[in-house]
C-alpha cells in the first residue's frame, strides 16, 4: 500500500471515529517509534523514537512529560467535528478505538501514557524525525541480532583418582595450566516477542602453555584450547529488575598438548556434551548495568583422547558449570561484558584402558577416574543490530 493510500485509510478511520488525531506506535530494534497522525488528512504530524527496555519502567515525571508532549502534538491536528467534549480530550481519557489499517489501536488519545509506553527508558527521545515517507520504520523487527568479540583467558587443572598403593613412578601425572590467552566471539539471535534466543559461542587459545609435574619439579608444554557451543534459551521478566532464563545447548571442548614426548602419561581431551541450565539477570541504574549469574549440568555425549584404549579407556563424563558476569551498556546499541566461568567434568573410567590397569601386581582397577577443571575469564565488546 502506497503512502498516499495509507493516509487516506487513516483519514477514513479517523472520520468514522470522529477523532482529531491518531496515535500509533511499534517496537523495533530496542526503540518504540510513536507517531501522531492528523485525523483529517492521515498525514504524520510528528514522529519520534523512545529507547525502551523490558526491565525498566517509566518514571512518573517522564510519564507526565510524555503525556504533555503527546497532548501538544494532538492539539496541532485540525478538528474533525468529533463531537467529543474538550475536557475529555485534554484530560487524556480514551474516547474511542478500533483496529488500524496495520493492526494497531486507533484512539483519540491513549488512556494514560503509562499504558502506551509501559517500559520506556526515560533518558532520551528524539523528536527530529517527521517524514511521511518512512512508514516501515515503525514495523516491529521480529528478530534482534547481537554480536561481541573480545579476549579470553583459560586455565586447566587435571587430577586423577588412583590407588594409594601405586608406586610413585606408576601414578598418573597431574597437570596445571597457566591461563591460555585467546579470542572469544558470541552471536545471539532473539525473537523478542517470544523471549526465545539462540546463542553461538566460540573461544580459542593463542600460544598457551601448561605445566606437568615430573618428580619434584614441573615441565611446560605448549597447549591449544578450543571451545564452541550453541544453545536455545527462554527468558521471562520477573518484577522490574529481574529476568530469569533457562535452556539447553550442545558444546565441544578440546585441550591438546603440542609436541608431547613419548612416555608422557597425559592424553589429550576432547568432549562433546549436552548442557542444561538456567540463570538470572538483575538490571541496575536504569538497566545500564546488569549482573548475571548462570549455572548448568553437563552430560558428555562423546569423549575421546583420554578415553582411548591406549589411555584410560571407556569413560563416563558428567559435570557442572557456573558463570557470573557484569554487563555495561556503553551506548544505545553497544555493550561491554566481563565474565568469570568455572566448569568441572567428572570422569569415571571403566578400567579397560592401558593406563587404568595392570600398573602394579594386582588385577583391579588402578586409576578409577579424573576431574578436568577449567577456570576462565572473558572481556568482550558487542553491538546490537
Amino acid at each position: 500500500e502506497s503512502t498516499e493510500s495509507k493516509k487516506k485509510t487513516y483519514a477514513k478511520a479517523a472520520k468514522k471515529l470522529g477523532a482529531d488525531a491518531i496515535v500509533e506506535g511499534a517496537i523495533k530494534d530496542g526503540h518504540l517509534t510513536i507517531r501522531v497522525r492528523a485525523g483529517k488528512t492521515g498525514r504524520i504530524i510528528d514522529k519520534y523514537k523512545v529507547r525502551i527496555s523490558s526491565r525498566s519502567t517509566l518514571s512518573s515525571a517522564t510519564e507526565e512529560s510524555l503525556t504533555d508532549e503527546l497532548t501538544e502534538m494532538i492539539d496541532l491536528a485540525e478538528p474533525v467535528n468529533s463531537g467529543v467534549p474538550a475536557d475529555d480530550f485534554a484530560s487524556g481519557r480514551q474516547v474511542s478505538s478500533q483496529s488500524s489499517p496495520r493492526g494497531g489501536a486507533v484512539t483519540r488519545l491513549a488512556t494514560t501514557t503509562a499504558e502506551l509506553l509501559p517500559t520506556v527508558d526515560e533518558r532520551s527521545w528524539d523528536l527530529s524525525e517527521k517524514s511521511d515517507q518512512d512508514d516501515s520504520d515503525a514495523r516491529p523487527s521480529p528478530i534482534q541480532f547481537s554480536g561481541s568479540v573480545g579476549v579470553s583467558g583459560t586455565s586447566r587443572t587435571l587430577a586423577f583418582a588412583y590407588k594409594a598403593s601405586l608406586p610413585q613412578g606408576q601414578r598418573p601425572q597431574a597437570m596445571t595450566g597457566s591461563p591460555q590467552l585467546g579470542a572469544a566471539f558470541t552471536g545471539t539471535a532473539t525473537i523478542q516477542s517470544l523471549g526465545i534466543a539462540t546463542k553461538l559461542h566460540y573461544e580459542r587459545s593463542v600460544g598457551g602453555k601448561s605445566s606437568v609435574r615430573e618428580g619434584n619439579g614441573t615441565r611446560q608444554f605448549g597447549t591449544v584450547y578450543s571451545h564452541w557451543g550453541i544453545g536455545t534459551y527462554i527468558s521471562r521478566v520477573v518484577g522490574k529488575r529481574i529476568t530469569l532464563r533457562g535452556g539447553v545447548g550442545y558444546h565441544q571442548l578440546a585441550f591438546r598438548l603440542q609436541q608431547k614426548p613419548v612416555g608422557l602419561l597425559i592424553p589429550d581431551a576432547r568432549y562433546a556434551y549436552a548442557d542444561v541450565g538456567g540463570g538470572a539477570r538483575i538490571g541496575l541504574r536504569d538497566d545500564r548495568i546488569a549482573i548475571t549469574a548462570d549455572a548448568g549440568y553437563m552430560h558428555a555425549i562423546a569423549i575421546s583422547g583420554i578415553s582411548d584404549q591406549s589411555a584410560y579407556g571407556a569413560s563416563i563424563g558428567k559435570g557442572v558449570r557456573g558463570e557470573v558476569g557484569v554487563e555495561f551498556e556503553s551506548s544505545d546499541n553497544s555493550f561491554i561484558r566481563v565474565a568469570l566461568n568455572a566448569s568441572r567434568m567428572f570422569l569415571y573410567f571403566a578400567g579397560d584402558g592401558k593406563l587404568a590397569k595392570d600398573l602394579d601386581s594386582s588385577s583391579d582397577i588402578d586409576v578409577s577416574g579424573a576431574t578436568d577443571t577449567y577456570m576462565s575469564g572473558t572481556a568482550t565488546m558487542g553491538f546490537n543490530f
